[in-house]
């Protein structure tokens, strides 16, 4: 798995360490998109700029105004993705 530590992850830079770096896994953030439609737009971005496999982060944090979490989540199923990362807050 790779991510970065100092910030969000693009398509750009998740194709360019895809590719650089053969046994990677890039993750695209999910809450780093304005909404569902952004981060179907950037999957299919980053589908435009490499063909290795990536996958998606939904955080899932405390907040007295949630995200779309289903939203993001669909959004990335729909587009085919098949590695998902979670962390954060258990919704339960």
């Amino acid at each position: 798995m790779q991510a970065l530590l100092v910030g969000p992850q693009s398509p750009e830079m998740l194709s360019c360490s895809s590719h650089l770096i053969s046994y990677t896994t890039g993750i695209l953030t999910a809450l780093t998109q304005p909404n569902p439609d952004a981060l179907r737009d950037a999957i299919r971005e980053t589908r435009r700029m490499t063909d290795k496999p990536f996958g998606v982060n939904i955080t899932l944090l405390p907040t007295i105004n949630p995200p779309d979490y289903e939203g993001f989540a669909r959004a990335a199923v729909a587009e085919g993705v098949r590695i998902f990362e979670t962390a954060g807050n258990n919704r339960s």
